[in-house]
């Protein structure tokens, strides 16, 4: 398992192409899991499979409502994503990772995305590093 795994997730998609994702809910996405152990260790950059800055040590306390890993040319339509939260690390609405590209999003609403450690409503629909994408929101 690459590291980009670790955490909850509603929904995970890797090496998916070519498809149409049309009216999906995500929702109710609660970690309750600690941030880190010494147990774990760091896993800093030792291998290419982790790449992003967020990767260093464990990421198990992590909440993210929808995630593509190497994903290209697929439409997303009426994606609902409601209530992502961790209580001990980061949350993301939409997190988008390790070469996807072409990925088109319609009718994306996202709401309550929170990191409540710090009780900071991050509201943050996309973490997205060098990544192509379209969103279009018709409302």
């Amino acid at each position: 398992m690459a590291h980009i795994q670790k955490g909850v997730h509603g929904l995970i998609l890797q090496d998916f192409s070519s498809s149409l994702v049309h009216d999906v809910k995500i929702y109710e996405v609660i970690n309750y899991g600690l941030d880190s152990h010494p147990l774990c260790g760091t896993y800093g950059k030792l291998y290419a499979s982790n790449p992003g800055p967020d990767h260093n040590g464990y990421s198990g306390c992590q909440t993210r409502g929808l995630s593509l890993v190497a994903s290209t040319n697929n439409d997303f339509v009426d994606v609902h994503i409601n209530q992502v939260e961790s209580y001990h690390c980061d949350s993301w609405g939409v997190q988008i990772w390790n070469k996807s590209s072409k990925n088109r999003f319609k009718n994306l609403v996202i709401d309550q995305v929170r990191t409540l450690a710090d009780s900071r409503d991050e509201s943050d629909f996309s973490s997205v590093d060098g990544i192509d994408f379209t969103l279009e929101n018709d409302m």
